[in-house]
């Protein structure tokens, strides 16, 4: 059970906050949405690693409650959201930016986390800032291609994906990632490491969301689109 006087002073907090935002990028409310998890265990990476996120523990502390209670917030009081099985909330933003991009949509997409993952959508119109609104584009040290080879790589151990290789090391990993095509799968081949790196990929990139999820997706909130991949 989670204390009332929290909950008030969360949701206060929430509202001041959708206001910050509001100001600061010159929007509306209408224009803001949020993306929401699916559970855990509905995730589509579950089918493709029985391993994925499994060494994510539950701090003592944390009610998981808030969530719940978050996601009622949000309905009851009208903001735009979008939740869908088997997607995570990363997923249905890079779907909806992509969606707004091939569009040719006219003003910035700006998305809202704290999360690295979202960094492989960077681009000249889609601009990600965490909460306090730091640019979180300053961590890409050459280009979000790159940064995404790297991060396949390296795996991410916040979603318990490991490295491609046994003590792969970050240089090396650089390296790689800067390689052209045709020599990273040239190295990849001879080192014997491509079906770690393809493994990768599929957990890591959001081009490699299934497309019966995507259609599904489209289909359900009513977009109509010509997904290349």
């Amino acid at each position: 059970m989670i204390n009332k006087e929290f909950i008030i002073a969360f949701f206060k907090h929430f509202e001041a906050d959708v206001k910050k935002l509001m100001k600061k990028f010159k929007t509306i409310r209408d224009n803001i949405i949020f993306c929401i998890d699916c559970p855990r265990l509905n995730i589509w990476r579950n089918d493709i690693y029985n391993k994925y996120k499994q060494s994510r523990v539950k701090k003592d502390n944390f009610n998981s409650d808030i969530f719940d209670l978050f996601e009622d917030y949000i309905n009851n009081n009208n903001y735009k959201n979008c939740k869908f099985d088997n997607l995570e909330a990363d997923d249905i933003a890079y779907l909806i930016q992509y969606k707004l991009t091939i569009m040719n949509h006219p003003d910035k997409i700006i998305i809202i986390t704290n999360d690295n993952d979202y960094l492989q959508m960077y681009s000249n119109n889609v601009k990600i800032y965490n909460m306090q609104l730091m640019d979180l584009s300053l961590k890409i040290k050459y280009n979000p291609g790159v940064e995404l080879i790297y991060k396949i790589i390296m795996g991410d151990k916040s979603d318990n994906i490991s490295k491609i290789q046994n003590g792969m090391k970050k240089n090396i990993a650089e390296k790689i990632a800067l390689m052209s095509d045709e020599e990273r799968d040239n190295y990849l081949i001879k080192n014997n490491i491509m079906d770690a790196f393809n493994l990768n990929k599929t957990l890591i990139d959001f081009r490699e969301i299934p497309k019966i999820i995507i259609q599904n997706f489209y289909e359900y909130y009513n977009i109509s689109i010509n997904y290349g991949g």
